[in-house]
């Protein structure tokens, strides 16, 4: 579960963060406006940070997490098709924001609590191996899609990857808000 999680949320997360200003110019956008664009929608992370943090301990944690990934699967898709830059930079932001709520709950929270103490550091560290070697290998589905498909695909591929994780999550994941960790 910690695996699943946590790769889900890196993988979102590190390919439309690191990409973006290469997405933006991709849509039409000049690079100088679309560093700046960047600048704007990334102001969204500690406002996800913020909100996740405060609703995970509150209604608790897949409560926080599944809806999470659907948003963000549902912003990303939305924002794929945006090409005024008000829109871009709206949902940009909010995309940025559900993207955060998730790393907020999954990293801070979520993924450790799935463990007992005994095995906690080890069992996180596994889940986050994986996530950063699948993390590692990202660029090279995105450099592919950018030169010989379109970067839609790279879109389709964070939405695939958020609801799998929240199919996964609702179904399998423990909810761990105020139980008793050994």
């Amino acid at each position: 579960m910690a695996t699943v999680a946590i790769s889900a949320v890196n993988l979102v997360q590190y390919t439309f963060t690191s990409w973006m200003p290469t997405l933006l110019v991709k849509q039409g956008l000049n690079v100088v406006h679309s560093l700046g664009f960047s600048a704007v929608m990334m102001a969204g992370a500690p406002l996800g940070a913020l909100i996740g943090a405060i609703l995970v301990d509150r209604i608790g944690r897949k409560t926080v997490i599944v809806p999470a990934f659907i948003i963000t699967a549902i912003l990303g898709l939305i924002y794929a098709q945006q090409r005024q830059i008000a829109w871009v930079l709206i949902v940009g932001f909010c995309l940025v924001t559900t993207i955060y709520i998730l790393m907020a709950s999954i990293v801070s929270v979520y993924m450790s609590e799935l463990f007992p103490t005994y095995f906690r550091f080890r069992g996180a560290g596994y889940a986050n191996a994986v996530a950063k070697i699948l993390t590692v290998l990202t660029p090279y589905l995105v450099a592919w899609a950018l030169t010989r498909v379109n970067a839609n695909l790279i879109f389709y591929f964070m939405a695939t990857v958020a609801i799998i994780a929240a199919i996964v999550v609702a179904v399998m994941g423990p909810e761990t808000k105020q139980r008793t960790i050994n």
